[in-house]
Parts: structure tokens; C-alpha cells; sequence
């Protein structure tokens, strides 16, 4: 697959995944417990993945002739990424504002180009990282209208969730080289959620099932939007490189913000209006001189 491909799927996955936060956050506003919509997701991305597996016949030889030994800190660390990152992303937003876990959030492209620097030696082109400031920057301004409030515990917690994107991106980068993106989201995926259903299943019991039973079609659609998104990952790290991946997936902020303008009412001020257009010039650049 080649690098127009790719980042195509990168930026229609960052669209869907932008209408994902404002179907979950519908779902949460209607009474929703977060820790019950992850489960629910979990239980949705379930079926999606041994859908695949059961349909594509090459996915399941793949696994057969997978050695666990050599990719296990990438399971490790997809288990973090899919398994604990939601459930510290969901306490993390009890504790701090919106929009400071929105804008922390989207520092894992530097999490990530920092340790692929650091870690696997990747090469950077000077655009990028003139790319990714001019990106943060419209990324600061659309999420926080230019102030965030005072750090406190959750924004820790939020903190943690990026570096662990940042970090994955990076381990699969280097352990996957010999692995499928469609493989490697079902392994990420499946083990991470049985860690979400062990650990939400011990503190809601069969309350873990009410959001899934209220809103079964909304699920289903936002859990088909994650594992698109997922696979769009691991396809763009194969592709593109971890660095560039994680930077052109901060438009989602973007997609999410006018999603939530179009569909429940949140409106946009003009500090916010210039963010977004930072963010697609910066995008423009990256996509021309930094990849």
C-alpha cells in the first residue's frame, strides 16, 4: 500500500473517530455510566475482530505462525493502549476539565516522535517537526480557546493515556514488522478488551451491560469506527512511520469539534476558528514537505 493510500485512510479514520467522541460523549450525556460505554465497546469490538477472523482465512494462519515470545512487549504494551488507557482516560475526565484532557491528550505525536527519535532511531525531516508545533498550536487554541485551567491529578492521569499512545505507536513500529496491520489491531484489540471486561465486570457487576442494552446501535456504530481507526494505525505505521502517524491523527480534534457543532449544538468561537486553520496548514505541510 502506498503512502497516498495511506494517508487517505488515515484522514477518513480521523474524521470517523471525530464523530466517535461526540456519539460517545450523546451517550454519556443521556445517562450513561463511561466505565458501562467502555465495556459496551468492548463487548462490540469483540465481534468485529472474530468477524474478521472468522472471514479472513490468512489473518488466522498468521497467528498460528506468530512467535509470542519475540512481540511480547508489544502485547504488553497494546494491552495498556486498549485494556487500561480507557479506564484512566474515563477517571481522568471526572477529575479535570474537558478541555484540558482534550488538549493533553493529542501530545502523543511528540510522546511518540521523541522515543522514535530516541528508540528506534527514526529520521525526522525538519518540516515535521515544524508541521507538528504549527498542528499543536491550532490544536491548543481549538480545545482550550487559548487557556487551560489549573493541572490537578486527572490531568496526570490524561497524561499517562497520551505517553501510552505515544508509546505504542513506537513498539509496533519495531516489533511488527513481520505482522499484518489487520493481525496486529485483532491481537491489540482482543486483549485489551478482556482486560476491560475483567476489571469494569469487578467494579459495575451486571450493571456493565445497561449501556449496551440502552444504545446497542450507537455501540455498534462507534465500536466500527474504532477498530477502523485501529487498523488505519497500524497501516499508517507501517507506511508512513510511527512519528508521522501519530501527527496527522491529531486532526480528529478537528472533525470532532465540527461534529459537535453540526450535531449538538457546541459552537465555535473565532479563537477556535484559527486553530482549525492552523492545524490544516500545519497538516498541509506535513503531508507535503515532512513525510
Amino acid at each position: 500500500m502506498n503512502k497516498k493510500i495511506s494517508l487517505l485512510l488515515i484522514v477518513l479514520s480521523s474524521l470517523l473517530y471525530g464523530l466517535y467522541f461526540v456519539i460517545s460523549k450523546y451517550i454519556i450525556t443521556q445517562g450513561g455510566n463511561p466505565l458501562a460505554v467502555a465495556f459496551a465497546i468492548a463487548v462490540a469490538l469483540t465481534f468485529y475482530v472474530l468477524l474478521a477472523q472468522i472471514v479472513n482465512k490468512k489473518s488466522r494462519l498468521e497467528i498460528k505462525k506468530i512467535s509470542w515470545k519475540k512481540i511480547t512487549p508489544l502485547l504488553i504494551v497494546g494491552i495498556a493502549v486498549a485494556g487500561i488507557s480507557p479506564l484512566l482516560l474515563y477517571s481522568g475526565q471526572k477529575i479535570t476539565s474537558a478541555t484540558n484532557s482534550a488538549f493533553i491528550f493529542q501530545l502523543a505525536p511528540f510522546f511518540a516522535a521523541l522515543l522514535g527519535v530516541i528508540f528506534i532511531k527514526e529520521k525526522l525531516k525538519k518540516f515535521f517537526w515544524i508541521s507538528l508545533v504549527i498542528i499543536l498550536l491550532g490544536l491548543f487554541l481549538l480545545t482550550t480557546q487559548g487557556g487551560l485551567t489549573h493541572p490537578n491529578f486527572g490531568d496526570i492521569l490524561i497524561l499517562i493515556v497520551a505517553f501510552l499512545f505515544g508509546l505504542y505507536n513506537i513498539v509496533a513500529k519495531k516489533y511488527s514488522a513481520n505482522i499484518s496491520p489487520l493481525t496486529l489491531s485483532n491481537l491489540r484489540i482482543f486483549f485489551g478488551n478482556i482486560f476491560v471486561f475483567i476489571v469494569v465486570l469487578f467494579i459495575l457487576g451486571y450493571s456493565s451491560f445497561a449501556v449496551l442494552i440502552s444504545f446497542p446501535i450507537l455501540i455498534f456504530i462507534n465500536a466500527l469506527f474504532i477498530y477502523f481507526y485501529v487498523f488505519s494505525i497500524h497501516i499508517g505505521i507501517k507506511n508512513i512511520g510511527a512519528s508521522n502517524t501519530a501527527a496527522l491523527f491529531t486532526i480528529t480534534a478537528l472533525f470532532s469539534a465540527v461534529f459537535a457543532f453540526l450535531f449538538i449544538g457546541e459552537f465555535l468561537s473565532l479563537i477556535q476558528y484559527l486553530g482549525g486553520a492552523l492545524m490544516i496548514i500545519g497538516l498541509i505541510l506535513l503531508m507535503k514537505k515532512g513525510i
